[in-house]
């Protein structure tokens, strides 16, 4: 019989932490919502701020927790990057000392972007971050871009809908790993029924180009697109200036780095993981 897990997810409103929450409360787990705010009025509920110390009702579910799954991220969007580093430093260091303690296995969401050649701020505050975990009950999962109901590709996909002209950055190299956030679900599951330790890449092992995912977004509100390329010095000149004057763009300059990151980075994927099929996007 499958042992009923007790888990806790941080960040639990937001795009992953949601999805997480859903489907391990449908695997039959005992699920806790770690968030700000009750937005969808979890029974499990419990306060938690990432940029305040853990509450003693916090503290004590956690310590009877099997398993921690960590995708709370405190976002640049009004603070300086320097505070964010420390905010999301010290929240994940707070959290892991916490579970190493009590022999609770820790899962840190990081990015398959997260290397020493990082691009931008965002990749290499989670590459500083996944060097907290150097011993115990701990497993670091690294997506690729996540598709699905939030994160980057939405913010791509909603500009796809409401556009027609669509700007696509010239690139040598543009390769795009990328895996469904059900297919990341359904890993992590995978990855806590087996006990799995270290660090790992999800991804689907076949990279796309951007214009064939912008190709795939049109698809699905039955689209037409008109695809035009522009060099990446000019859409980043673009963005610094939209930044400068605080003007909103659907995605924020870092993104835009990030996003040229991930074509650029080579991964190491292990394919036979769970003897996985992903969903292609052809």
């Amino acid at each position: 019989m499958q042992k009923k897990y007790n888990i806790i997810v941080t960040g639990a409103n937001g795009f992953l932490g949601r999805e997480l929450f859903l489907f391990l409360t449908e695997h039959n787990c005992v699920v806790y919502s770690f968030a700000r705010k009750n937005t969808n009025n979890d029974s499990n509920y419990v306060f938690y701020d990432i940029n305040k110390p853990l509450s003693d009702e916090a503290l004590s579910i956690i310590k009877k927790s099997d398993i921690i799954i960590h995708c709370a991220h405190q976002f640049t969007t009004n603070i300086s990057q320097d505070v964010s580093n420390d905010i999301n430093f010290f929240a994940t260091k707070e959290i892991a000392e916490i579970a190493l303690a009590n022999n609770i296995k820790l899962i840190y969401i990081s990015s398959a972007s997260a290397t020493s050649k990082s691009l931008s701020y965002y990749s290499k505050l989670k590459f500083k971050i996944e060097k907290l975990f150097n011993n115990g009950n701990y497993l670091i999962i690294k997506p690729s871009l996540i598709i699905g109901k939030g994160g980057i590709a939405m913010k791509i996909d909603n500009f796809i809908k409401k556009s027609v002209f669509i700007p696509l950055i010239k690139s040598k190299n543009d390769k795009l790993y990328y895996v469904f956030a059900n297919e990341l679900s359904e890993i992590i599951w995978d990855c806590i029924l087996n006990d799995l330790k270290g660090s790992i890449t999800v991804s689907n092992p076949i990279p796309i180009n951007m214009e064939k995912l912008y190709r795939y977004f049109a698809s699905l509100h039955n689209k037409r697109i008109i695809i035009f390329k522009v060099p990446y010095s000019f859409v980043y000149f673009i963005f610094s200036i939209f930044e400068l004057f605080k003007i909103k763009l659907p995605i924020n300059k870092d993104s835009l780095i990030g996003i040229r990151n991930f074509s650029f980075i080579e991964i190491n994927i292990n394919t036979n993981l769970f003897k996985r099929e992903y969903v292609n996007i052809n």
